[in-house]
This record gives C-alpha cells, structure tokens and sequence, in this order.
C-alpha cells in the first residue's frame, strides 16, 4: 500500500506541474461529472474507489481522467450537456492489446447467455447479470474475450473494464488500479521505424531498422538475466479470425540509460495470411512486454499480400436524430439474400424486389414480400451477386451502390446504421470531391490523399471498437455522426466518367506517411494564400506533418472549408502547370514520403 500511495503522490504532483494553465473551474466540473457518473453507475461496489486526483489527458482521451481501483473516466467537454460527456476509458483493450482470444461461432442469444456479434464474443450467466444490471456496454463496452479460467478464479475482459469470479461472486477486475501502476512504471520506449515500402508477401522477411529511445527511468541491460530484448506483434485489423503473430527477440548491441537511443535492424518475417495488419513494436524485460508492465508507442500499418483492403462505410442513419430516414428500403439488380451476421440465411429475393429493414422496440424489424414482417438482435447482411449493386431508395440521387450492406445497431451512438461493406478501390471510386476534369497529376495526387485518409481513419476507429462503421459518408442522411469524412456518393461517381477509376489503379495502394505511419491526410477545397496548422484549426495536439505553408496559389482567394493540409484547388492549379503527384502532396504535407500500404 506504501508503494501504491507514494506512486499516486508522484502522478498527483506531475499532473499538477503540467497541468498549470488548465482552468481550476474545468477540473472541478469534471470531478463532479465524475462523482455524478460513479453514482450513477454503482458507486464504489462497481467502480471502486478514487485512487488519483483528477488529472490532465493529453488530449487524446478527453480533457481530464480519474481513476478509480476498476475503471478509468475520462472527461470530454465537447460533449457538454449529453450523455457522452463522461466516458470510461478502454482499459480492458489496453491491458489486453497484446493478447489475441479466439472469436467464437455465432448462435442466437438467450435469456441467460447473449452473443455480441460487434466483437465475436459472448456473456453468460452471472457476469452477464452483473453487465446488464449495471450500465451495459456504456460501461463495460462490448466483451472481448470468454470466459478465462485458471485454478482459483474465471475472469473475462471487455473494451472499459473486466470482471472476475472468484467462487462465490462476480465482482469488477481492479484494472484501474494496475493500469495507474503501469503508466508510472519505469519501463517505457518509443520507436521509430522506415516504413516497409515494398508489397508484403505472407511469409516473406523483410529488414526494417528501428530506433528505440528509453523513455523510462532505469537502463536496459544488453547481457545477462535482467537483459532486454526488442520484439513485436502483428496486430490485424480486418474482422475476422486473428492469426498467429510472431514475437521474436531481438538483441540489443549496447547497454540504453534513460533517454538514450538506438538504432536496431531487424529481419521480420510477414504473416503468413493476407490482410491489413498493424505491426507493433514492444519491448521485452525479463519476459515481460514492456505494454503490460510499461508502455510502448511505435507501430507501422502493413498490407500483407496483394489484396485490397476492405472498407464499412455508413451510408445512412436510422434513428431519432434523423427523422427523416425511419427505415430504408433494399433491393439489388440480380438475385440476392438477407442474412444474420451469423450466417443464417433468412431469405432469397429475386432482383428488385424491394424489402424495408427499421429499428423497432430495441430490435431490428424486416418487411419481406407478402406483408411478412421479422423481428431480430443480430445484425442483418444484404448482399448480391459478385459484380452486382444494392439499392437503397431513400438516399436520391444514386442510390446505387457496389458491394453488400449490413444494419446495424449502435448502443453508443444511440441509432441504427445502414453500412456499405466493400472493397477500399470501389469505396474510392465513389468520392466526389474531385471532379471528373481535374488534372491528372492533382488527381492522382488526391486519390492518394484519399486512400490515406480512409486507411487511417478505419484504422482509428477500428482501434477504438466503438463505431460499427469504419468511416462515415458526409451527407445529410448521417446527421448526429460528429466526425462525418469524406463525400461518398457511391456507383454514381462512377457513371460521370472513368479517369477517376484510371488514378486509383494508377495508385494502387500508395498511400502518404510520416515517420513510418499514414497520415490521415486532411484537405479542404481553397485556401486564401496559406494553409492552416492542425492545432490552430482544431485544437488539442497538433500533428507535425499538417503545418500551416504559404500557398501563393491561392493568394486574394477566399478560404473555404477547415483550411488544413491540401487544398484541391491549389492542387488543381499545381497539377496543370506539369507538377508531379508527388511533388502536390510534399508541398502541403510536410516531411512525408510516398509508400505502399497494399
């Protein structure tokens, strides 16, 4: 307990020192917005006890955070006045980030067993009682294992927090508390790494070199029992089955004191199973990852094998934010089904026939043919005939779409979604932010721009498990997502012309990156002789590669739109005067390289 107690002086007086110009009202707004949520949500028998003063985030996950012995809250003022303002932090995925449980088949939930198809996992008999008594997902999150069980306890972990059965009762995993003596561990290292610019073959080697700065408090030895090792995890990203990942160790050559760097290479071997994967690189004490005792920051997004990655993109939200989308209507120019998630076929159509799926009384409610009406929890799927395309009428003009749909529902968003589920180049061909007479060096330019956004976002939202979409269309028929992207209008971009087609396979898979990682490459449509920095425009941290430049182009012009990265306009103008792709994207993203992602 001394341990415990001097720990939490020693965060209370760092946050404290870099919390000096925060507003003393704002900290005492999230401590009572703290205090109201904890009461709200089991008081000290769920959440445990306060064992840290109220303190300053970097930005990343709300303005403020608390720790209690089983939770962490974080405090979001752009949220002021709903019911998002208090959010519990993903502990549970942090303190399992680098373990990988098996998904399991899906079967239909029953009273005293539910299946959550958002995660692949299941909950059952107590700690499902105590889930659904007390705050459901809005405080445990989705599940994101089974059932753990070792000779004295069963636990199981879910996206905020953990439970655990010790025999007699269910009670709360105390993963607040290890996470706060984490974080203030003195095993931390942040790496940089090149990114890998050739295509990723499963199974191929590849030489990487990696620099690896200390950032804890002790020196890592390079010999001897207490030695420390680089290693990694190949983390996938897509939905489905997780394979095996490697976690070789890698040697150091030299003893790193705190703050030190060195530079390593290393020969990785690739998945052998295509897909997108984050590669993440985590340090080895002992045989502890420094992500369970410390941290580690550092990773690098790869596409192994030659396959184009696939995208969900929610194309329409059904709910009370949006009166006027109550339900939507389906159908598809050749034979198609519907389906649970699961897998259970429930009907075959003919083409165009048109069906209606809505939300209603806490389930989804399907119109079929003959005024034949089925309830369901799952998640349905529509899908067609390779090469065909869905329909949904409600969304005018083009309603046509490749790939399949899938409604969902959202419990954190509060609303159901109508999600187009298809591959990244046909998602890309949808775009109508850039005209079919662009330049063909600008276009080729924004089409990378574009892929990178898209991967980076899906990446985001993928990590945080929230969101049953991986990007949203900017149109008025998804009107409460705060965070809208980019304008996807679906086939109907496609019947304006082909050159757009032509610059995505031109580009094939490049993408944009800073320091090994692609960027979310930002753009708007004119700028009035500079572009604006990330932080000014936004706020909270800015990102070294999205500074303000001048850009003489546009200058006596006036701004429109965020002001942020590149403007399509000015890119225009670039790409006819004979300037490169490349050369576009340099001018207005600062110190990135081109490289490949599939």
């Amino acid at each position: 307990m001394a341990v415990l107690c001097s720990i939490l002086l020693a965060a209370w007086y760092l946050s404290t020192a870099s919390a000096a110009t925060e507003s003393s009202v704002s900290k005492s707004q999230a401590e009572q917005a703290f205090d109201s949520f904890a009461l709200k949500h089991g008081g000290e028998n769920i959440l445990g006890v306060p064992i840290s003063p109220v303190l300053s985030s970097n930005g990343a996950e709300g303005t403020f955070q608390r720790y209690y012995t089983n939770f962490r809250l974080d405090y979001w003022p752009e949220f002021q006045g709903t019911n998002y303002v208090v959010q519990p932090g993903l502990i549970g995925a942090q303190d399992q980030s680098s373990e990988k449980h098996e998904k399991i088949s899906p079967f239909r939930s029953e009273k005293n067993v539910r299946y959550f198809p958002e995660t692949g996992h299941s909950v059952r008999f107590g700690f499902l009682n105590l889930f659904e008594s007390v705050g459901g997902t809005s405080l445990w999150g989705y599940p994101i294992s089974e059932e753990l069980s070792s000779s004295d306890r069963t636990v199981q972990y879910f996206q905020r927090g953990g439970m655990m059965y010790d025999g007699t009762q269910v009670t709360p995993l105390a993963l607040g508390k290890s996470r706060l003596l984490s974080l203030n561990s003195p095993w931390h290292a942040s790496t940089v790494s090149t990114p890998i610019t050739s295509e990723v073959q499963p199974g191929g080697r590849y030489k990487i070199d990696v620099q690896l700065t200390n950032e804890g408090t002790v020196t890592w030895e390079h010999t001897g029992p207490n030695s420390t090792f680089l290693s990694y995890h190949w983390n996938l990203l897509d939905i489905g089955p997780q394979p095996t990942y490697f976690n070789h160790r890698i040697p150091l050559s030299k003893d790193v004191k705190p703050n030190d760097t060195i530079l390593v290479t290393v020969d990785i071997p690739a998945p052998t199973t295509a897909g997108s994967y984050e590669l993440v690189w985590d340090p080895v004490n002992s045989g502890n990852w420094f992500s369970t005792i410390g941290s580690t920051s550092g990773k690098n997004s790869v596409q192994v094998g030659d396959t184009t990655p696939e995208i969900r993109v929610a194309i329409m939200e059904l709910g009370e934010a949006n009166t006027d989308d109550m339900r939507a209507t389906i159908s598809s120019n050749s034979r198609y089904q519907v389906r649970t998630l699961g897998g259970l076929v429930i009907a075959h159509l003919a083409a165009d026939t048109k069906i209606s799926v809505e939300r209603s009384r806490n389930k989804t409610l399907l119109r079929l043919p003959n005024n034949k009406q089925l309830m369901f929890e799952e998640p349905l799927v529509f899908e067609g005939e390779p090469g065909s395309l869905m329909y949904v009428y409600e969304i005018q003009p083009g309603y046509m779409y490749r790939g399949k749909f899938e409604f969902r529902y959202s419990p954190e968003l509060e609303s159901a979604w109508l999600i187009n589920v298809l591959p990244m180049n046909d998602y890309l061909a949808g775009l109508i932010e850039q005209g079919e007479s662009a330049p063909w060096n600008s276009l080729t330019a924004s089409v990378i721009a574009f892929r990178s956004y898209a991967l980076k976002v899906r990446s985001r939202l993928r990590a945080k498990n929230l969101e049953p979409f991986d990007i949203a269309s900017s149109t008025t028929h998804t009107p409460s997502y705060f965070t809208r992207h980019q304008f996807y209008a679906g086939f109907r971009r496609e019947l304006e012309g082909p050159r757009l087609r032509k610059a995505i396979e031109a580009t094939r898979g490049q993408v944009v990156t800073y320091q090994g990682s692609v960027i979310e490459a930002v753009y708007f449509s004119q700028a009035n002789g500079r572009t604006i920095n990330w932080k000014q425009a936004w706020g909270g941290i800015g990102r070294d590669w999205a500074l303000g430049v001048e850009d003489n182009v546009s200058a006596g012009h006036k701004l429109i739109g965020h002001g942020v990265g590149m403007p399509l306009r000015s890119a225009n103008s670039l790409g006819a005067q004979g300037f490169s792709a490349e050369s576009i994207l340099k001018r207005y993203y600062t110190g990135v390289t081109l490289a490949k992602a599939y």
